[in-house]
């Protein structure tokens, strides 16, 4: 150690003599005797920042990994929400569909059932006709018994839907 410090002084010597390049006395006295205390410990301070800033760098990748897979599956929940949402929404339409469909052609029923009973007013009306030119009755009376045939049809269709639909 005298050795050391006796070069440490020669070391200061040189320095404010400026007898020599600063770099090269101290290249010099860095291959004779190694690393001085100082810069042994500056060099320690220095590869434990580094550590802790390449720790701190992995802590930060690691985080970002955890927040893009969270990302991504966040996006993945989102697109599976809308698929199910227009999936519903096809499904709403395709009911609304089918519901239009059963109408149109319960519709159709009621229209051909109409017509059907049309047809058989104006048979029966013509076969009226034909019996009132035989007949004693006035025309307001065969029209009234025409009615009521009509409303007896309704009744008894009534009651045989209302005997279907209680069994």
């Amino acid at each position: 150690e005298k050795t050391i410090h006796a070069d440490k002084s020669k070391f200061w010597q040189w320095k404010n003599q400026n007898s020599r390049d600063k770099n090269s006395v101290y290249k010099d006295m860095f291959n004779k005797y190694g690393p001085l205390k100082e810069e042994k410990a500056a060099i320690c301070i220095q590869s434990g920042f580094r550590a802790y800033l390449a720790r701190k760098s992995f802590q930060n990748l690691k985080g970002m990994v955890r927040l893009q897979a969270l990302v991504q599956s966040q996006e993945v929940k989102k697109k599976a929400a809308i698929a199910l949402q227009s999936m519903q929404s096809w499904i709403r339409v395709q009911s609304q569909i089918r519901a239009r469909r059963s109408c149109m052609v319960t519709e159709g029923r009621i229209k051909q059932k109409k017509r059907e009973h049309q047809i058989k007013l104006e048979a029966e009306l013509h076969e009226i006709e034909v019996d009132w030119l035989d007949g004693a009755e006035t025309m307001e009376e065969i029209l009234a018994r025409v009615q009521q045939r009509e409303e007896a049809a309704v009744r008894r269709e009534r009651a045989m839907a209302y005997a279907f639909s209680h069994q």
